[in-house]
């Protein structure tokens, strides 16, 4: 029976490599590999690989595909860029950066895949490379051929776009207009009783709470300002000022700014975990505290801007009773740290993993904007961002059961209870599972939903366009606003709302 599965999946790729041949026409605006054969092998693959993802629905969702382009792949913030391009070098430079987008996001769909089907592909590289070698050979080739031919430039510049994460139809069905005015008022309520919850004094908390410290394991020496702001100006040396951190030197941002965790614990529930697929289910092991780490980028007055993201995930937030809306299986917090180009802190903040509960910590340089175009729910600013001094780390207070932010400060480390490791973000796109036929599964539906976290809020948030409201995301995949228009990865999410003083 293997035998005859894999002989039916070769035929399929042999199909449609021969597809790809010289007299198949390609989807983009101009034929400009139309007669190159190497070109049109890659080109066979990527239509095999996209094949299989899409009859196994392992599509990996954070970044938007190009239309017409398989080796390409943009996020918002690449998408921003899409109207700037002021020559060749940063053209070029655009085009390759979606590619590793494309790339990573291949990673972990080739590595998803059933075993069966990565055979059958195999079959189709005669190069001897393994599947990601070749692609990334064939990424390489086709970015250069994208980048000497204008009208496919032109195209790109069309279709790299990404989609928000709000449905129109369900804004229509829901009456938005009028809905959004009702939560609106919930919005108001929710960010008075946050600046209540700051007001508290953590003393009064400590006495009535059993609070857990986490600290990062790995140590880091500090880091002075002149060394900071060389690390950061020679990052930003290419074509588009991206930021662009050489692996070891973001891994010692990544430890340099790592948060203290502080925990009130009432139950495993709040125990920051590993995620795990166990009979079908993601789980939380809370046998092993991890903070799974990814990099971003934001825009702001000319300025483009790391940002170091730091993501934990609990078992749950559990329901207080039958009528809690927001508790359920799974919940996370998702804290970022984005620095000005000298690489001091220009703002923290930090979302919920359902996009929810976003609030901004802005440092003492920048100030709210007041007026705000449309109708939009405000930014809540609990409060400004501490200083650090190099010597103490941020510590992040967090309430038992909801996980909500109580506090945030700078602190010197005296008593930590238990240690966290720094972990990629990507495992989370290929976590192990014990079935063997497939030797990956990612945490995230195609959709960017993590499965069976739904709460029950949806049956009456659903008005306000956000799919399933409450469970669990992605990252890219984070809407923050439920009134209005709002993405966590939103590149002008803070030049929008704060400026310089």
């Amino acid at each position: 029976m293997r035998m005859k599965r894999t002989l039916i999946l070769l035929l399929v790729v042999g199909l449609m490599t021969a597809c790809a041949g010289p007299a198949h026409r390609l989807p983009y605006a101009q034929d400009y590999v139309q007669d190159d054969e190497t070109a049109q092998a890659c080109l066979g693959t990527y239509a095999a690989l996209d094949s299989y993802v899409a009859t196994h629905g392992i599509r990996d969702g954070r970044a938007a595909r190009v239309d017409g382009y398989p080796f390409l792949r943009v996020n918002r913030f690449l998408s921003s860029f899409r109207n700037e391009l002021q020559d060749t070098d940063q053209t070029t430079q655009w085009l390759e950066l979606m590619s590793v987008l494309d790339l990573q996001a291949r990673v972990s769909e080739i590595n998803n895949l059933p075993e069966g089907d990565l055979d059958a592909l195999m079959q189709g590289v005669k190069t001897g490379d393994s599947l990601i070698q070749y692609l990334t050979s064939c990424a390489s080739m086709l970015t250069m051929f994208t980048a000497g031919d204008p009208g496919v430039i032109k195209d790109i510049r069309r279709k790299a776009i990404v989609a928000d994460d709000y449905s129109i139809m369900k804004r229509t069905l829901g009456v938005y207009p009028i809905a959004s005015i009702f939560f609106m008022n919930g919005v108001n309520n929710l960010h008075e009783e946050t600046q209540e919850r700051f007001a508290v004094p953590l003393v009064k908390r400590f006495q009535n709470g059993k609070f857990i410290r986490y600290a990062a394991a790995d140590k880091v020496m500090t880091i002075n300002d002149a060394e900071r702001r060389k690390l950061f100006e020679e990052a930003a040396a290419n074509p588009l000022a991206i930021p662009e951190f050489e692996p070891e030197k973001l891994k010692k941002l990544f430890l340099l700014y790592a948060p203290v965790w502080e925990i009130n614990t009432y139950d495993e529930n709040d125990f920051p975990g590993n995620p795990t697929w166990d009979e079908g289910k993601i789980k939380i092991d809370v046998r092993k505290h991890i903070t799974f780490i990814y990099h971003s980028y934001t825009r702001f007055y000319d300025k483009n801007l790391l940002q170091l993201n730091y993501v934990i995930w609990f078992p749950a937030r559990p329901l207080t009773g039958s009528f809690d809306l927001l508790g359920g299986n799974i919940d996370g917090i998702t804290w970022r740290v984005t620095f000005d180009y000298e690489g001091n802190v220009l703002f923290y903040d930090t979302i919920h993993n359902c996009g929810c509960y976003h609030m901004v910590f802005p440092s003492k340089r920048i100030r709210k904007q007041i007026n705000q175009e449309g109708f939009i729910e405000p930014i809540l600013v609990p409060d400004i961002a501490p200083e650090q001094d190099g010597v103490g780390k941020l510590y992040i207070t967090l309430e038992n059961g909801t996980h909500y932010l109580l506090q945030i400060r700078n602190e010197k480390i005296n008593k930590i209870d238990r240690i966290y490791n720094l972990r990629d973000y990507g495992e989370l796109e290929n976590l192990t599972v014990t079935d063997q036929k497939q030797k990956g599964r990612s945490m995230f539906m195609e959709s960017g939903l993590v499965s069976g976290t739904e709460r029950k809020e949806r049956w009456f948030f659903w008005p306000m366009g956000i799919t399933e409201p409450g469970a669990m995301r992605q990252r890219g995949r984070h809407a923050i606003a439920f009134v209005g228009r709002r993405h966590f990865d939103d590149p002008y999410l803070f030049e929008e709302n704060f400026q310089y003083q």
